[in-house]
């Protein structure tokens, strides 16, 4: 395998895309996590994936926010790569757990699943993300290119073999896979019963399929025909580096923007204008039933009054 530099001018493009669309993923994460601490919307378990899921997010776009500056040397470059793959494969097995709870949960017609299964979720993708990181600094994925000593993964590096590429890179194959046979095997259940289905675990995968597969399939033919220039015009990989860049705010949309968190927040905004309606109310009633007090009392006490009840007599 020859090695060859990619494109750095369309490379150093791609990546300040990437950065500036990874800032509103790092908002959009940490959206979803303050939306959590604040409003009582899920179970417990389905909080701690949405948390862990928003976790590896933030982990991955801000490496990607630092995919633009110059790495200092090879240590450091091999750091960011670690963080960049710990994040990116993390992100995409806790979507897959998002969609195994989306598929057993359909089958079993059980709210349960995330409750019941939480622990080997946990277990599972955090083990997968660290082990993958590892495999990508011990295989020298991540590499510092060309003058501009951008610190990014070179697929047609000599020291790369072919397998090592289809390895690091296969979480997001197997996400999309995953996913899409998760949504095949419960489609027809999913029409019938989606109305007792958490929004996240129906949409979580698709946003996942949405984003990653066109730089997916542009990277699996690059790794398969060593041919970067020929498959596709450059504004595919600039919209491919997008939207793959973009899954932190499209899920902070999709959990953000689910009816069970507007009518929450909307019930929050409301508490203190219902709260100062109430003690308003309140206070009203107090005063008028002190007036009605001391109309009694002055009613009963004076002379006219005490005059009127002898002659009754």
């Amino acid at each position: 395998m020859q090695s060859r530099t990619p494109d750095e001018a369309l490379l150093s493009t791609m990546l300040s895309i990437g950065a500036y669309v990874s800032i509103l993923s790092v908002i959009g994460s940490l959206f979803n996590i303050l939306t959590i601490g604040l409003l009582q919307v899920s179970t417990m378990a389905l909080k701690k994936m949405v948390i862990f899921r928003a976790i590896f997010d933030i982990i991955f776009s801000l490496n990607a926010f630092m995919g633009p500056i110059r790495a200092l040397n090879a240590v450091e470059c091999q750091i960011r790569g670690f963080l960049w793959t710990v994040g990116s494969a993390g992100s995409i097995f806790w979507t897959c757990c998002f969609a195994h709870s989306l598929y057993a949960s359909v089958k079993k017609l059980d709210g349960t699943v995330p409750e019941l299964y939480f622990r080997r979720y946990w277990v599972i993708s955090c083990s997968l993300a660290l082990a993958w990181g590892a495999f990508a600094v011990f295989i020298n994925y991540f590499q510092i290119i060309g003058e501009s000593r951008i610190c990014h993964h070179n697929p047609f590096s000599a020291d790369l073999k072919l397998y090592q590429v289809l390895i690091i890179q296969f979480p997001v194959y197997f996400g999309i896979l995953y996913s899409i046979g998760c949504y095949a095997s419960v489609m027809r259940k999913l029409v019938k019963y989606n109305s007792g289905i958490h929004i996240e675990l129906l949409l979580y995968p698709l946003i996942l399929i949405i984003c990653n597969l066109p730089i997916v399939v542009r990277r699996l033919i690059i790794a398969l025909t060593f041919k970067e220039g020929e498959i596709s015009p450059h504004w595919v990989a600039i919209i491919g580096i997008a939207l793959i860049h973009s899954q932190g705010i499209l899920n902070a949309v999709v959990y953000g923007f689910s009816k069970t968190v507007i009518s929450k927040y909307k019930e929050r905004c409301m508490r203190p204008k219902r709260e100062k309606m109430d003690a308003s109310t309140l206070l009203g009633s107090k005063l008028l039933g002190s007036q009605v007090s001391s109309g009694v009392l002055g009613l009963e006490c004076s002379p006219q009054t005490s005059i009127l009840r002898s002659d009754q007599l």
